[in-house]
């Protein structure tokens, strides 16, 4: 704030989200946003022009709550100084910045006096000199004020304590926060509670549950508000490039459009003007608009800045319940205006200027006017970055790791000695086409007709939810390895969902993110490490690097021929599809890395990886109606193992890709009854490929189920459905006996 020196030596370093300063006499609405008493008079003054002073109601410049006058009979230019000081804000002060023996008589310093403060009042939210204290016992309305002596600010070890503020309520005024409602994860004064919450199940006081709060997920909460901070600086740092680079950029077409037409007559003359007006104009509207997102980024930022500072600030000094509070206050107003600035600046977008300068002579001879400049438009990842660390925000749930995969799949273990074993089955309603495990005990599943996604226990109960999203097209899936969040792919957006709360049967999902990518896509894949999103269709490869700096990277795919979604599967650095009875595995780059024929199998239907790149797809085969289910196809003896040994025989050694017996077109006929009509057993079954495609056998010789598979990398379970039956199959590590 111009109007003020501001020392950034003494107190906390927390900032005014108007101008974006260090704060100068903390004022807070009943929204609980704080701004500099000059600031919001200025704010309020220049609000009230206009309107009438009787009904004048103001909006809070960060959440656009609306306010009216803090008391009866006030004139608008007294309002901000008649809003009650952030109580915390300037105990903090005290605390961090100045020894309580510097302290000033807040009253007499009013009054142009310069006199020692002795005591604090803890109503008042000052420091007060001996003559006021005596006051204070005068006056009726101040008898019932509590004053402590400065003296009371210190320990036995000469440390500053901390004042104890109690949070003041922004629906009830004059009354204080003092329980906390589990179930709907807010504070509540004592009306709040009578009124909205009576027949909540889990309420507890402040002061018993702020005990509970993890002393870890303070630090956490600190460390995610620096990553927030960090993500949105450069992303600020960025933009202002952007705007830079736009402006430098208009004005080298400019310059380029005048060079050329400065030899042409007034026919020319008039083509010019006409140009820069109207691209002078679309170009100022998408600068004001890029500006104001800055703006509100640098608000976002300043909110951001001021939680970490704050939160700092009472980790260090604040007792449990200064703490909870802090924690749940911070993430709700950080969340609150990424949910504003999402709002605002949902088509936010990056655009580029394209202009052929070179032919504006002919342009103007053809067509009478010079070709307005190409807007080059792409999704900027702007909200999809901001919200990257916004799920992992902790209050009472004590702080977890990443999903980590499973010890099974480690690098160096034998692809081939994994065998699976069937674990459950169950219904489904609906007709699914695709599934992910959200954790250990849900699955998400998708389906077509119509377009929508479905969510079920492990044991099969469907779980009711009103999904934040709506799919005009054939959704698609992946897991991310944060708990609690998976993405959804419909069309040409990919979306970013956080289950917020569980009940017995049902849940809570809210849409964080939304990238619109503008083009379609069958599969896609979130690389959370690397900040990047790949999708895929048949025809090609697109690879979105959304940090530091946005940057697309695409790569074709010739001659691939396959039919639905389930014929593609996508992993963080290959891409997998199915090409007739081929199974074909390319790089990022669109470079073929193998190619399998798959001998003896029907259609395949559905491919998947597991966290070593190896490839499972469903397919069928068919076997002699005289062999059993575990009989050689060649010499009709048993296979002890059939899932270990794949096609292979411990007893003749045949291989059905190799043996000129299953090769031979002309050999039809049964080796049992030698007959050319025996009939054949069809069987459905999950293949194995090896990650270099150097083999490939039979998992799963005998299923029920053959549309769609997934994995779950993180507790080795494999599902095969057809969309209404959901089989379960577990993976583990196998060793066969030498043959």
């Amino acid at each position: 704030m111009a109007a003020e020196s501001k020392t950034s030596n003494q107190g906390i370093n927390f900032n005014c989200t108007i101008c974006l300063e260090q704060i100068v006499k903390p004022k807070c609405l009943p929204c609980s946003h704080t701004f500099c008493e000059e600031c919001l008079n200025v704010y309020i003054t220049r609000a009230s022009i206009g309107k009438k002073k009787d009904k004048f109601q103001f909006k809070c410049p960060v959440c656009r709550r609306v306010t009216g006058c803090p008391e009866q009979g006030i004139p608008i230019e007294k309002w901000a100084k008649n809003f009650p000081a952030n109580s915390l804000l300037n105990s903090l002060n005290i605390l961090m910045g100045e020894k309580p023996n510097d302290n000033m008589c807040a009253a007499c310093i009013r009054d142009k006096k310069q006199v020692k403060a002795e005591s604090w009042c803890h109503d008042c939210q000052e420091s007060i000199c001996a003559l006021c204290k005596e006051l204070h016992k005068k006056f009726v309305s101040l008898q019932k004020h509590k004053i402590s002596p400065m003296t009371a600010l210190q320990d036995q070890d000469d440390k500053l304590r901390f004042l104890v503020v109690d949070e003041p309520c922004s629906s009830h005024a004059g009354k204080c926060l003092e329980v906390f409602c589990l179930d709907h994860g807010k504070m509540c004064c004592s009306i709040c509670f009578a009124t909205q919450h009576r027949h909540c199940k889990c309420v507890e006081a402040l002061d018993h549950i702020a005990k509970k709060l993890p002393g870890s997920n303070v630090d956490w909460n600190i460390h995610i508000l620096s990553e927030i901070a960090k993500i949105t600086k450069e992303t600020i740092e960025y933009k202002e490039l952007l705007i830079k680079e736009s402006n430098t950029a208009k004005e080298t077409i400019i310059a380029s459009v005048s060079t050329e037409i400065e030899n042409l007559k007034s026919r020319l003359d008039e083509c010019q003007q006409q140009f820069e007006k109207t691209f002078l104009r679309s170009h100022e509207e998408k600068e004001e608009k890029q500006k104001q997102s800055v703006l509100d980024l640098k608000r976002y930022l300043t909110t951001v800045k001021n939680g970490e500072t704050l939160l700092s600030a009472v980790q260090q000094k604040g007792s449990a319940k200064q703490k909870f509070l802090a924690v749940v206050n911070i993430i709700a107003e950080v969340e609150e205006q990424f949910e504003q600035f999402k709002a605002t600046h949902s088509d936010d977008e990056e655009i580029h200027y394209e202009h052929d300068h070179t032919t504006i002579l002919k342009q103007v001879c053809e067509k009478n006017k010079i070709n307005d400049v190409t807007e080059v438009v792409r999704p900027s990842g702007t909200i999809w970055k901001l919200s990257t660390h916004l799920p992992s925000f902790r209050v009472l749930e004590h702080v977890e790791q990443k999903k980590e995969i499973s010890t099974l799949f480690k690098k160096g273990m034998d692809a081939l000695s994994l065998k699976a074993e069937k674990t459950s089955e169950f219904f489904i309603y609906g007709s699914a086409h695709q599934g992910i495990f959200v954790d250990s005990q849900t699955v998400v599943t998708a389906c077509s007709s119509p377009p929508s996604l479905k969510i079920f226990n492990h044991d099969g109960t469907e779980l009711s939810c009103d999904f934040p999203i709506k799919l005009n097209g054939k959704p698609s899936f992946f897991a991310g390895s944060t708990k609690n969040v998976f993405y959804v792919g419909c069309l040409s957006s990919v979306y970013k969902l956080n289950i917020v709360t569980r009940e017995e049967n049902a849940i809570n999902l809210a849409c964080v993110a939304e990238m619109k990518v503008k083009e379609d896509f069958d599969v896609f894949y979130i690389d959370e490490e690397q900040n990047r999103i790949i999708i895929a269709s048949n025809k090609k490869i697109t690879v979105f690097n959304l940090s530091p700096f946005f940057e697309v990277q695409t790569a074709m795919i010739p001659n691939l021929k396959t039919g639905s979604l389930h014929s593609l599967c996508l992993k963080q650095d290959r891409f997998a599809a199915v090409s007739g009875h081929k199974v074909v595995c390319f790089s990022l780059s669109g470079q073929k890395l193998f190619q399998c024929q798959i001998p003896n199998a029907g259609t395949i239907r559905c491919l998947t990886f597991d966290p070593l790149n190896n490839v499972y797809f469903a397919s069928t085969y068919s076997k002699c109606s005289h062999l059993g289910k575990n009989d050689c196809r060649n010499c009709g003896n048993n296979i002890l193992n059939p899932s270990v040994y794949s096609l292979y025989c411990p007893n003749c050694g045949c291989d059905p890709r190799s043996c000129n017996y299953h090769k031979s077109s002309t050999n039809t006929k049964c080796f049992r009854c030698n007959s050319d009509n025996c009939l054949k057993k069809i069987y459905k079954a999950v293949y194995q490929i090896i990650s270099d495609g150097s083999n490939v056998r039979l998992f799963i010789p005998d299923c029920s189920t053959d549309s769609f598979l997934f994995f779950n990398e993180h507790s080795e379970h494999l599902v095969l459905s057809d969309g209404k039956t959901y089989a379960e199959f577990k993976a583990e590590q196998h060793r066969p006996p030498k043959r």
